[in-house]
């Protein structure tokens, strides 16, 4: 290949927009598999300033973790306010016999997460503060 063929392949590959992300609906969210929320938190930090477009899965915002049972543990639903966290059935349903669980951390909740004014949820916003498109 020449080297003329190389430039435009390098043109080529510059045209591409990046998508980084680090879970989805079938892989344990982040913080479970890192272990860290601090180390979470560096990680989402470091795909929100990179060029292109980050996508988190639900929770990584907030360091939600994997919910301790079940067929899709990362698929576990956010609590929104301490009460349903600790609640088996979180008002999803007026049934008593539902298959949708939370966490049972009472830290990993959204509410709880604003009220903090160190987290992901915040640095999220911040970090945008130094992206262009």
């Amino acid at each position: 290949m020449s080297a003329t063929g190389l430039v435009e392949k390098d043109e080529d590959r510059v045209k591409v927009w990046p998508v980084w992300n680090f879970g989805n609906a079938f892989t344990p969210r982040l913080a479970f598999r890192v272990g860290s929320r601090i180390i979470a938190e560096i990680l989402i930090q470091l795909i929100l300033i990179l060029p292109g477009t980050p996508l988190l899965y639900y929770g990584e915002e907030i360091g939600q973790k994997d919910l301790s049972r079940g067929k899709f543990p990362q698929r576990g639903p956010l609590g929104w306010n301490i009460d349903e966290i600790e609640e088996e059935n979180p008002h999803f349903s007026s049934t008593n016999n539902t298959n949708i669980t939370t966490t049972s951390s009472p830290s990993l909740n959204k509410p709880k997460a604003n009220q903090i004014s160190q987290n992901i949820f915040s640095q999220f916003f911040e970090a945008f503060k130094f992206t262009k498109i």
